[in-house]
C-alpha cells in the first residue's frame, strides 16, 4: 500500500471513531480536483469510500433487558431496532443506522451516551396534591402502573381526575386535578405536576405564567389569559419528562381534523367565521429530514406515511402538496401531481431513494423552512397552508426565522398557518416546542407537537381504524372552525342563511298523516348518536297513532337531504302546555351514516365533553351540576361571564307574512342572566329551572324552529346546551323579545335514562 493511501485510510478511521462521515469541508477543493499525485489520491480515497460503503455492520450488539431487531441486511443506511418490555424504554438511543460498516454511535440527541443499550423502567413526572387538597400515597418515583388518588378540601370541587395512572409512554393518565372555588371567574388552571404557576387570580383579564423543572420540558402555553367568556386563552400546560412520548391515536386525530379541515374547505360558508378555509387553496407541505442519521429503513417508513395521507386527501380539488426533503446542505422539492390511487401510483416510497441525499448526520430544518418560504411568499391567491416537519434534530431553541417571516407575512396567520412538528425518537424535545409558533386564541384543543418512538410509529398512525371514513366522522360537535348562530324562538328571524355542512347535526323533523298524503313540516333537531335525535316535546303535543314522522338529515335546505324513518316518539313524562320539561327523543329505524355533512353533537355531562369543561367528576350528578352552571347562569350564577351560543333553524323569517325558510337560517345568541328571564307575556307560562333565556342583537328564532339545537363551542367542538321552545311573546323579534330554550344539562338525566349509545361516566 502506498503512502497516500495509507493515509486516507487512516483519516477514514478517526472520522469514524467520531462518529461522522468523512466530507470535504464546505468551500474546500477536493484533491482529485487538483490533478498530479493529488488525483491518484482522490481516485484511491474514491475506492476507500466504495469498500466502506458496502461493509457490513457488526451483530455482536447486545441490548440489556430487551432484544434487538435486527434488519434484513446489515449494510450502509439500514437499522437496527431496540426492542424493551411493556413500561420501558431503551436508553440512550431506541435505533442505530448502519453507516460505513459501523453502527452509529450510542450517544442521543441531549448529548447522553453509555457503552450498550439497556432498557429502564418509564417513570412519569413526579405528581403534587393540589392547593387546597390532598395526594396518596406519595413515592420517591412513580413508575408504570402507579396510581394517585387526590381529594379537596372542605368548601373546594375537585376539577379534573380524581384518580390518575402513570402510563407506560411516561404520561398520567386523566386530567390535572384541582380544587377550585364556584366563585372565580375562570376555572382555577391549577399547577402542572414538576411545575410552577406565577399568578393565583382569576378574573376576566388576569393573565397567569408557568415554568417546569430544569430537567422537564413545558408542553402547552407557558402564559395563559382569562377570557371574558370564563374560559382561559391557550392550551393547558404540562412538564415532562425527557423520554415521555405520545400516544399514535392523538396523533392520528390530529391529522384527521386536517383532513376534514381540507375537505370542508370544499364548502361555501354563509359567513366567514364558520368556515374561514372556504374556497381556500390548501397548501400541505411536508419538511422531511433526509440526513445520514435517519436510515433508510427510518427514510421508507416517512415516505409511506406521506403517500398514505396523500391518498386519502387527493379526492380534494384546490390542494396542492410538496414534499421538502432536507440533509446537512441541500433541500430537494417533490411537487405531488399524480393522483396517487390510480392503478399504476407514482408514490413517493416508489420513487425517492435515501441514497439521493447526503449521508452527513446533520441536518439543517432552517434551510428546509427557508425554501417552504419563498413558496409560501410567492403565492398571491387566498391560501391555508399546513407545514408537517419530521426528523429527529430540530435546529436551535427558539421560532425558527423563516417561521416569524411566515407567520408576519400571512394575515391572520393564527387561523390560516398551522405547523406541526413530529419527532420521532429521542429528539431535543425543547427544540420541538419552539418550532411551532404560539396561538393567540381561546383553548382549542389542539396539538401541535408530538414524540413518537420511533418511524415505524407513522404506520401505527396509518393503521387507527378511526380513519375509515364513518368513524373519522363519528367525533362529536366537529365542523369546519365555526362561529355561534344566531338566537331562535321558533324560527330564526333576521337570521343568516346557512350553507350545507355548516351546522351537520341539525336535522328536519316532518309529520305526516298515514290517511291523508300530506306533509306537516314541524321542527328541527338535533343528531345525537346514530340513533337518536333530541328535539322538543311540544313538537307532539297533538300527535296521534295516524301520524308518522321522518326527519330529514345531511342538507340546508327543506327539500332535499337524506329521509330517515322515526321508529318511537319519547315525550318527557312531566312535559305540560306551559313548555316545563320541553324535551323528546326520536328513535330512527335504521342506524344513521356520519359523513362531512352528516356528524352528532356534543353533549353536556357526557365523556365527549369531559376535556371540553372542566368539571368535577366525583358523581355525575355533580358534574352535570357544574357544567350546566358554566354554561347557562343556572343556579343565580351572576359572574359576568359572556354566554353566547348559535341556534338554527328552517322556521319563519317575514313576522308578517309568516313563510318559513326554505334555507336552514341561523343566527348568535347571548345567554341571558335569569333575573332578565322573567316578565314572560304569555299567559300561565312560568320561568323554571328547566329553562334559560336568550337573545340576538336584533335576530330572534321564530316559528318553525322549535326543537332546534342551541350551541356553544369550546376548543373548536360545539356542545348543545340548549333546545329551542317558546319566545316571551308571540311575534318575533319585536319590542323586548327573548327567546326560551330547554336547559340540556338540567334534563340530561332523561337522556340517559333512554339513550345507552353514549357515554355518561
Amino acid at each position: 500500500m502506498d503512502f497516500a493511501v495509507f493515509l486516507v485510510v487512516i483519516l477514514v478511521h478517526l472520522r469514524l471513531l467520531e462518529g461522522s462521515p468523512l466530507q470535504t469541508p464546505r468551500g474546500a477543493v477536493s484533491p482529485a480536483d487538483s490533478g498530479g499525485p493529488a488525483a491518484a489520491e482522490g481516485k484511491a480515497d474514491q475506492r476507500v469510500r466504495n469498500r466502506l460503503a458496502d461493509a457490513v455492520c457488526s451483530d455482536k450488539e447486545e441490548v440489556e433487558g430487551g432484544t434487538i431487531r435486527w434488519p434484513e441486511q446489515r449494510v450502509a443506511g439500514s437499522v437496527m431496532h431496540y426492542q424493551c418490555p411493556l413500561g420501558s424504554y431503551a436508553y440512550p438511543v431506541a435505533w442505530r443506522v448502519c453507516f460505513r460498516g459501523r453502527w452509529s454511535l450510542l450517544r442521543n440527541s441531549y448529548g447522553e451516551s453509555a457503552k450498550k443499550v439497556t432498557c429502564r423502567p418509564v417513570t412519569c413526572v413526579p405528581p403534587s396534591a393540589p392547593a387546597f387538597g390532598s395526594m396518596i400515597p406519595i413515592l420517591q418515583k412513580y413508575g408504570w402502573n402507579d396510581t394517585v388518588s387526590f381529594s379537596c378540601y372542605s368548601g373546594f370541587l375537585l376539577l379534573g381526575s380524581a384518580r390518575r395512572t402513570c402510563l407506560a409512554n411516561g404520561q398520567w393518565s386523566g386530567r390535572l386535578p384541582v380544587c377550585d372555588s364556584a366563585e372565580n371567574y375562570c376555572p382555577n388552571p391549577g399547577i402542572p405536576f414538576g411545575g410552577a404557576r406565577y399568578g393565583d387570580f382569576f378574573g376576566n383579564g388576569f393573565t397567569v405564567k408557568y415554568s417546569c423543572q430544569s430537567n422537564q420540558v413545558l408542553r402547552g402555553s407557558s402564559e395563559r389569559l382569562c377570557l371574558q367568556t370564563g374560559v382561559w386563552s391557550g392550551e393547558e400546560p404540562t412538564c415532562e419528562t425527557r423520554y415521555t412520548f405520545d400516544d399514535v391515536e392523538d396523533f392520528a386525530s390530529e391529522m384527521m381534523i386536517v383532513k376534514s379541515q381540507i375537505e370542508m374547505a370544499m364548502l361555501p360558508a354563509s359567513e366567514a367565521d364558520l368556515n374561514p378555509q372556504s374556497q381556500r387553496r390548501q397548501h400541505i407541505f411536508f419538511l422531511m429530514d433526509s440526513s445520514g442519521s435517519v436510515g433508510c429503513y427510518n427514510f421508507q417508513k416517512g415516505l409511506e406515511f406521506i403517500d398514505s395521507f396523500v391518498k386519502r386527501i387527493w379526492k380534494v380539488p384546490k390542494v396542492s402538496v410538496k414534499v421538502l426533503f432536507f440533509d446537512y446542505s441541500h433541500v430537494k422539492t417533490i411537487n405531488i401531481t399524480a393522483d396517487p390511487n390510480k392503478d399504476e401510483p407514482r408514490l413517493l416510497a416508489q420513487t425517492v431513494d435515501c441514497k439521493d441525499f447526503s449521508q452527513h448526520t446533520e441536518a439543517n430544518l432552517e434551510e428546509g423552512l427557508a425554501e417552504a418560504k419563498k413558496m409560501i411568499f410567492a403565492e398571491k391567491e387566498a391560501a391555508k397552508w399546513t407545514l408537517f416537519v419530521m426528523g429527529r434534530k430540530f435546529g436551535g431553541f427558539s421560532l425558527p426565522n423563516s417561521i416569524k417571516e411566515i407567520v408576519e407575512h400571512i394575515h391572520d396567520a393564527d387561523i390560516y398557518f398551522d405547523v406541526f412538528a413530529v419527532g420521532l425518537g429521542a429528539v431535543q424535545r425543547e427544540q420541538l416546542e419552539r418550532i411551532v409558533p404560539k396561538k393567540h386564541v381561546p383553548e382549542s384543543g389542539r396539538q401541535y407537537t408530538f414524540v413518537l418512538p420511533s418511524y415505524d410509529s407513522l404506520k401505527e398512525v396509518d393503521d387507527v381504524p378511526d380513519w375509515e371514513d364513518d368513524k373519522a366522522f363519528s367525533l362529536c360537535g366537529v365542523r369546519m372552525k365555526s362561529r355561534p348562530t344566531q338566537r331562535v324562538v321558533l324560527r330564526v328571524f333576521r337570521g343568516k342563511e346557512s350553507n350545507k355542512g355548516d351546522w351537520p347535526w341539525q336535522v328536519n323533523i316532518v309529520r305526516n298523516s298515514k290517511t291523508r298524503n300530506t306533509d306537516k313540516e314541524t321542527c328541527g333537531g338535533s343528531i345525537i348518536s346514530r340513533r337518536w335525535i333530541l328535539t322538543a316535546a311540544h313538537c307532539f303535543s297533538d300527535t296521534t297513532e295516524d301520524t308518522e314522522v321522518h326527519v330529514v338529515i345531511g342538507s340546508n335546505t327543506r327539500i332535499e337531504g337524506e329521509k330517515v324513518m322515526v321508529e318511537k316518539v319519547i315525550v318527557h313524562p312531566e312535559y305540560n302546555k306551559y313548555f316545563d320539561y320541553d324535551i323528546a327523543l326520536l328513535k330512527l329505524r335504521k342506524d344513521i351514516q356520519y359523513r362531512e355533512t352528516v356528524r352528532r353533537v356534543c353533549l353536556p355531562c357526557t365523556k365527549d365533553v369531559q376535556d371540553l369543561i372542566p368539571s368535577p367528576m366525583e358523581n355525575w350528578a355533580q358534574t352535570c351540576s357544574y357544567q350546566e352552571t358554566r354554561l347557562t347562569y343556572a343556579g343565580g350564577d351572576d359572574s359576568g361571564r359572556l354566554l353566547s351560543g348559535y341556534v338554527a333553524g328552517w322556521g319563519y323569517y317575514d313576522k308578517n307574512k309568516r313563510i318559513g325558510s326554505v334555507s336552514l337560517q341561523h343566527t348568535r345568541v347571548s345567554i341571558a342572566r335569569r333575573r332578565e328571564c322573567l316578565g314572560i307575556s304569555l299567559p300561565n307560562i312560568v320561568f323554571t329551572d328547566r329553562m334559560f333565556c336568550a337573545r340576538g342583537e336584533e335576530s330572534d328564532s321564530c316559528r318553525g324552529d322549535s326543537g332546534g339545537p342551541l350551541v356553544m363551542n369550546r376548543k373548536e367542538q360545539w356542545i348543545q346546551v340548549g333546545i329551542v321552545s317558546f319566545g316571551r311573546n308571540d311575534k318575533c323579534g319585536e319590542g323586548n323579545f327573548m327567546g326560551y330554550y330547554s336547559s340540556v344539562p338540567h334534563l340530561m338525566s332523561f337522556i340517559r335514562e333512554h339513550v345507552a349509545d353514549l357515554q355518561y361516566e
